[in-house]
């Protein structure tokens, strides 16, 4: 289970293992509900491990039989906005590397409305030519 909360300084982002009973209990509660896989591609790099979670979200209901988003993401320690490197494997598929100030529009809350992380997606093509979109 991970809880995450915006203090307005920082995110505080907390992950623990519960009980599948507890799980069947609490999800029935949830209001935003998702699917996904979660990947983790681990690279060595200067004697350090980066670890890299790759998330593939796939609909509640069915309706698409394979994921309608994958967000790769790496944890970064507090006040530091870029990734050190983008790993080649992830590089190849890039759409668009989020700006730190922009993470909020690809929470895992959002991205769990098909419909929404659609939209994103049309807009992200639409805008390929856009200085902003990246396939840094």
């Amino acid at each position: 289970m991970t809880a995450k909360q915006d203090t307005g300084e920082r995110v505080v982002e907390i992950e623990t293992l519960i009980s599948q009973r507890d799980f069947d209990d609490l999800f029935v509660q949830t209001v935003e509900k998702l699917e996904k896989n979660r990947y983790n591609l681990g690279i060595i790099r200067g004697g350090h491990l980066f670890i890299w979670e790759i998330d593939l979200f796939y609909s509640l209901e069915k309706c698409y039989p394979n994921p309608y988003f994958i967000l790769a993401e790496h944890e970064m320690p507090e006040g530091q906005s870029t990734p050190d490197f983008i790993p080649d494997l992830i590089q190849q598929y890039l759409l668009y590397a989020v700006p730190i100030q922009e993470s909020n529009e690809y929470s895992s809350k959002k991205l769990s409305s098909p419909a929404y992380a659609m939209e994103r997606y049309r807009l992200l093509l639409s805008d390929k030519e856009s200085p902003h979109v990246s396939s840094v």
